[in-house]
């Protein structure tokens, strides 16, 4: 019996069926695991830099009330606001889920070469926050040292080769802004050098809580909308050379400001299978993810403004087909977005 597999089958179901009420559980789960950061002081563009949250772990307490689904989970991700292998339960977290389960979530690497064998033991995914290609432009975002982070990656790269093993896939990420953009080119090539199966792109945050100064940095004038040719300019370098080096690209959002055309080369596996959707739903999380925060709090995903539960008080079944989901699920298939999804700017709702 594949209870992951079983619940996949179920929940695509029950979707196809824009049932709002399911007997399926959510076949991905985002567990914050901390709000604690090794990156001092924080990157420039992390509301950690003028919002420091608490140094907050998420209580075993929480995780105990989720063992009855996480046997049926199909993704596990790991990551929340914090840098996750500084979580000592982590892997303890893991064991919990099925095997079948695909573990995932970014880090910062700098833990990647203490933790790099269990990490390809255990870790179907993971994702390197780096931002940046050079040593200069590392120090400016990341504060460290950017060769640390390069050496973590190679030994993990090498214990995935040494064990002949397709995982963990590895990527290496950039968040784009105005200061590092001009590097986007040459993270490619790093990509190449590093033998990580893919590099991501994205933009930072819109919205009006993202706006702020520290150090160098400011928000609103560092967004690359601020000067679209130049951002356009440098992708369409970067996306040449991914062609001619045969480096696999994943872009978020618009990869280009000033067309609609799309220069994609590739994308890392997905770990949840994509279902057939009905043409009333543009968005699917509500139907197949929740979010555990460290403090209990519960969300359909990281858009959200309003919590839909809190496991504090509630059990998870009480709030997976609770009234806040409830809402949503039915105004997504009604076509009149709850007041949770209306004025989130996530992807199916504006985001770049």
């Amino acid at each position: 019996m594949n209870l992951v597999e079983d619940n996949l089958k179920l929940n695509s179901l029950e979707m196809a069926q824009n049932k709002t009420r399911l007997e399926s559980f959510p076949i991905s789960m985002n567990i914050c695991t901390t709000k604690k950061c090794n990156m001092s002081p924080p990157c420039v563009m992390c509301q950690k830099a003028v919002r420091p949250d608490p140094p907050q772990d998420i209580g075993w307490e929480i995780i105990e009330k989720l063992k009855q689904i996480l046997p049926t989970t199909a993704v596990l991700i790991l990551h929340g606001v914090g840098e996750p292998l500084i979580y000592d339960k982590l892997f303890d977290l893991i064991g919990l889920a099925s095997r079948e389960t695909k573990n995932v979530f970014t880090t910062n690497g700098r833990l990647l070469q203490k933790y790099s064998q269990l990490v390809v033991d255990n870790v179907f995914a993971i994702s390197v926050s780096i931002d940046a290609a050079t040593d200069v432009t590392y120090k400016a975002i990341r504060h460290g040292e950017l060769n640390q982070i390069k050496e973590g990656i190679k030994r993990l790269a090498s214990l995935k080769k040494r064990q002949n093993q397709k995982t963990p896939y590895i990527d290496i990420n950039m968040c784009l802004m105005r200061r590092n953009i001009g590097d986007a080119p040459y993270f490619v090539k790093m990509g190449k050098n590093l033998g990580v199966d893919a590099v991501h792109f994205y933009h930072m945050n819109e919205g009006v809580e993202y706006d702020w100064q520290v150090e160098w940095f400011d928000y609103k004038k560092q967004s690359c909308l601020t000067d679209p040719i130049e951002h356009d300019y440098w992708i369409k370098q970067a996306m040449v050379l991914s062609k001619e080096l045969n480096v696999a690209v994943i872009f978020d959002g618009r990869m280009y400001f000033n067309s609609d055309e799309r220069d994609k080369t590739g994308d890392m596996p997905n770990p949840m299978p994509a279902p057939t959707i009905p043409n009333s739903l543009f968005c699917d999380l509500p139907w197949r993810q929740l979010q555990i925060n460290t403090n209990g709090k519960v969300n359909n995903c990281c858009y959200q403004l309003d919590e839909v539960g809190d496991l504090n008080t509630q059990f998870i079944d009480d709030i997976w087909n609770g009234k806040a989901l409830l809402e949503i699920r039915e105004g997504i298939v009604s076509g009149k977005l709850s007041r949770y999804c209306a004025k989130a700017i996530c992807p199916p709702n504006g985001r770049i």
